[in-house]
Protein backbone atom coordinates (compact mmCIF):
# COMPACT_ATOMS: atom_id res chain seq x y z
CA UNK A 1 0.00 0.00 0.00
CA UNK A 2 0.88 3.34 -0.83
CA UNK A 3 1.74 6.17 1.73
CA UNK A 4 1.06 9.86 1.82
CA UNK A 5 4.09 11.96 2.81
CA UNK A 6 3.28 15.69 3.05
CA UNK A 7 6.93 17.75 2.91
CA UNK A 8 6.39 20.99 5.22
CA UNK A 9 10.01 21.59 4.53
CA UNK A 10 10.85 23.04 0.93
CA UNK A 11 14.52 22.25 -0.73
CA UNK A 12 15.72 25.67 -1.68
CA UNK A 13 17.30 26.92 -4.26
CA UNK A 14 19.86 28.26 -1.96
CA UNK A 15 20.40 24.51 -0.22
CA UNK A 16 20.52 22.97 -4.11
CA UNK A 17 23.54 25.70 -4.73
CA UNK A 18 25.22 25.17 -1.39
CA UNK A 19 24.91 21.43 -2.37
CA UNK A 20 26.45 22.05 -5.55
CA UNK A 21 29.23 23.98 -4.31
CA UNK A 22 30.48 21.81 -1.66
CA UNK A 23 30.22 18.55 -4.31
CA UNK A 24 32.62 20.73 -6.65
CA UNK A 25 34.47 21.31 -3.33
CA UNK A 26 34.92 17.86 -2.99
CA UNK A 27 35.54 16.89 -6.52
CA UNK A 28 38.77 19.45 -6.30
CA UNK A 29 39.92 17.96 -2.60
CA UNK A 30 40.30 14.63 -4.06
CA UNK A 31 37.06 12.83 -2.59
CA UNK A 32 35.43 11.16 -5.29
CA UNK A 33 32.25 11.41 -5.21
CA UNK A 34 29.99 9.08 -7.41
CA UNK A 35 26.63 10.19 -6.06
CA UNK A 36 25.58 13.30 -4.39
CA UNK A 37 21.82 13.90 -4.20
CA UNK A 38 19.41 15.55 -1.62
CA UNK A 39 17.11 13.22 0.14
CA UNK A 40 14.01 13.76 1.71
CA UNK A 41 13.96 12.31 5.70
CA UNK A 42 10.43 11.08 6.31
CA UNK A 43 11.21 10.69 9.46
CA UNK A 44 12.75 13.60 10.57
CA UNK A 45 10.59 15.40 7.89
CA UNK A 46 13.97 17.45 7.05
CA UNK A 47 16.34 17.18 3.55
CA UNK A 48 19.77 15.48 3.87
CA UNK A 49 22.81 16.40 1.20
CA UNK A 50 23.97 12.11 0.27
CA UNK A 51 26.90 11.78 -0.70
CA UNK A 52 28.03 8.33 -1.85
CA UNK A 53 31.62 7.52 -2.22
CA UNK A 54 34.11 4.07 -2.35
CA UNK A 55 36.40 5.76 0.81
CA UNK A 56 33.33 4.86 3.14
CA UNK A 57 33.94 1.53 2.27
CA UNK A 58 38.34 2.29 2.48
CA UNK A 59 38.65 4.39 5.35
CA UNK A 60 34.48 4.45 7.03
CA UNK A 61 32.32 7.00 7.73
CA UNK A 62 34.55 9.03 9.85
CA UNK A 63 37.33 10.12 7.81
CA UNK A 64 35.05 11.19 5.15
CA UNK A 65 32.91 13.37 7.46
CA UNK A 66 36.33 14.96 8.23
CA UNK A 67 37.17 15.46 4.53
CA UNK A 68 33.79 16.51 4.35
CA UNK A 69 33.58 18.80 7.04
CA UNK A 70 37.11 20.45 5.76
CA UNK A 71 35.55 21.11 2.44
CA UNK A 72 32.66 22.39 3.64
CA UNK A 73 34.87 24.59 5.87
CA UNK A 74 36.10 26.26 2.76
CA UNK A 75 32.53 27.03 0.78
CA UNK A 76 29.88 27.82 3.56
CA UNK A 77 30.69 31.27 4.33
CA UNK A 78 27.21 32.57 4.38
CA UNK A 79 25.23 29.78 3.42
CA UNK A 80 22.68 27.10 5.22
CA UNK A 81 25.03 24.19 5.25
CA UNK A 82 26.18 22.26 8.03
CA UNK A 83 27.70 19.03 8.54
CA UNK A 84 24.77 18.10 10.54
CA UNK A 85 22.73 18.39 6.85
CA UNK A 86 25.06 15.48 5.10
CA UNK A 87 25.24 12.24 4.97
CA UNK A 88 27.90 9.90 3.75
CA UNK A 89 27.74 6.30 2.39
CA UNK A 90 28.86 3.72 0.33
CA UNK A 91 28.52 3.50 -3.54
CA UNK A 92 26.97 0.54 -3.64
CA UNK A 93 24.28 1.19 -0.49
CA UNK A 94 20.87 0.03 -1.48
CA UNK A 95 19.43 4.06 -2.02
CA UNK A 96 22.20 4.67 -4.08
CA UNK A 97 21.77 1.74 -6.39
CA UNK A 98 18.49 2.14 -6.73
CA UNK A 99 18.85 6.03 -7.71
CA UNK A 100 21.57 5.05 -10.22
CA UNK A 101 18.96 2.49 -12.09
CA UNK A 102 16.31 4.99 -12.38
CA UNK A 103 18.06 7.78 -13.05
CA UNK A 104 21.25 8.29 -15.30
CA UNK A 105 22.90 11.99 -15.48
CA UNK A 106 26.21 11.15 -16.27
CA UNK A 107 29.37 12.80 -15.42
CA UNK A 108 28.73 16.52 -13.44
CA UNK A 109 25.73 18.40 -11.33
CA UNK A 110 23.06 17.61 -13.46
CA UNK A 111 20.61 19.48 -11.44
CA UNK A 112 18.08 16.90 -12.01
CA UNK A 113 14.41 16.44 -10.13
CA UNK A 114 13.13 13.63 -9.31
Amino acid sequence: MAEEVLVREQLTNEMIRAGADLTRALDKSGLKVSGAFWFYMTDSSTWRLIFATTKVNEYGPSKVYQDVQKALSQVSRGKRLRLSDITVMESNAELVSSLRKAIKTGPGISGTRF
